[in-house]
């Protein structure tokens, strides 16, 4: 469960942070097709000469393709803040995130993937009458928390110092690159990277993240998608040792979200005593203090909901602030499959 959830997180925290950057694809589903081996030989002596390897559907943690120009609202200098990271985005990449140790046939999946989204555009390329340049074939990036030496050797992966430390990549064919979180230098080029590892590694960058000033876009999406982590994982029972970490790595995450979400309804009580307005100012500090939790969360759904349905309606915004606090985060657990404002309104419909 926890692998799952894990990369429930992966999946929407890498989507938040590379969205602006091109069209990411957290599900992207690769559909291999039956092939044919010249010869298959068994080790008892059973020869196939013609050997059919079955087609199969796969799902990737997430398909990144980059925009082929910027938008106006996104510069060079987003994507530089993103730093490893962020220079990855110029070609297609495949991202699977491993929260416990990569091993060597989770890595051969991923390049089997890897080699079915390669294939599935040289056949587009062919249908379409034109080649299929290098610069925009696939690449594959694998997260590991560690990696072993015997992993590493095991695909003559070698250390590539262009990208950092703990980068390995494998051969130049088969474009891919295993991450070696762990071993990732602690700087600011490597947060971003840092913060789906494990233990100390994810503690040390969750403090460097919180240590961001608090206008930063980019900390603001990361301390929401931690968050919701944190409230997920919490409403299970008897939680394993591993789920045990995760609580107490994201409570600190979620404990700033919250004193954020005080101090922003603080600084309003404030501004609106500035404006003479002492008695509405007092109203709403003591809201502040008396339900602060549960409006933080509001708005932590009304940001997630903006940002996968678009503009809400008004009377969607009334339902969310009728909601109980665990209403709310059941909300903030299903709104990770929504892709309209269709879908919201069906849960409204079902739960209220």
């Amino acid at each position: 469960m926890t692998r799952t959830r894990h990369d429930l997180f992966a999946k929407q925290y890498f989507a938040a942070l590379l969205s602006p950057f091109g069209t990411v694809d957290p599900s992207h589903k690769i559909i291999s097709e039956t092939r044919e081996t010249d010869l298959l030989l068994s080790p008892f002596g059973t020869v196939d000469p013609s050997h059919k390897i079955i087609s199969e559907t796969r799902e990737t943690d997430l398909l990144f393709i980059p925009h082929k120009f910027l938008p106006h609202e996104t510069t060079a200098a987003d994507r530089q803040s993103l730093g490893l990271l962020g220079r990855m985005l110029s070609h297609r990449y495949l991202f699977e995130a491993f929260r416990n140790p990569a091993n060597i046939t989770e890595i051969n999946r991923c390049i089997g993937k890897l080699n079915s989204d390669r294939e599935a555009l040289f056949r587009a390329a062919k249908r379409e009458g034109r080649k299929l340049r290098e610069k925009d074939q696939p690449r594959l990036a694998i997260l590991s928390p560690t990696l072993s030496q015997e992993t590493l050797a095991a695909f003559h992966a070698v250390p590539d110092f262009r990208w950092a430390t703990g980068v390995y990549q494998l051969g130049k064919g088969l474009r891919t690159h295993l991450i070696a979180v762990h071993q990732l230098p602690v700087n600011p080029d490597t947060l971003w990277l840092r913060l789906v590892g494990r233990d100390s590694v994810q503690q040390e960058a969750i403090a460097e993240l919180l240590a961001l000033p608090k206008g930063d876009r980019m900390r603001q999406q990361a301390v929401e998608y931690l968050s919701i982590l944190q409230i997920e994982v919490g409403k299970r029972h008897n939680l394993g040792k591993d789920e045990r970490g995760l609580m107490m790595n994201f409570s600190v995450v979620y404990e700033q979200w919250r004193q954020d979400a005080l101090d922003a309804l603080k600084q309003e009580a404030v501004q609106l005593a500035k404006q003479d307005i002492q008695a509405e100012a007092e109203q709403i500090q003591a809201e502040a203090e008396q339900i602060g939790e549960q409006r933080g969360r509001q708005e932590l759904v009304l940001r997630l909901l903006s940002r996968r349905v678009g503009v809400l309606s008004d009377e969607a915004r009334s339902h969310i602030t009728q909601l109980s606090i665990d209403q709310l985060d059941e909300l903030a657990e299903a709104l990770l499959d929504f892709s309209s404002a269709e879908d919201l309104t069906a849960w409204f419909a079902a739960k209220l």
